[in-house]
């Protein structure tokens, strides 16, 4: 699988903290990768900040998004 991850400068205009949203969202994906149905080339676009705390939160819910899309095994 392949992961694309996009934070615009409209969620914040520091790269600093856009970066950190990508590492964390690139930390979930990786951990998730193994219950993930392999062969897919995958866009994950922020449109609202998230904070630093609500890792769990964003772990719930790109899981929920997977499971909708029946990505997950």
């Amino acid at each position: 699988n392949r992961f694309g991850i996009v934070v615009s400068k409209k969620i914040d205009k520091r790269a600093v903290e856009r970066n950190r949203i990508k590492r964390m969202l690139r930390e979930i994906l990786i951990n998730l990768s193994s219950t993930i149905t392999s062969g897919h080339d995958m866009l994950f676009i922020v449109r609202k900040r998230i904070p630093a705390n609500a890792k769990i939160q964003t772990v719930s819910l790109i899981k929920k998004v997977l499971g909708e899309a029946k990505f997950i095994k």
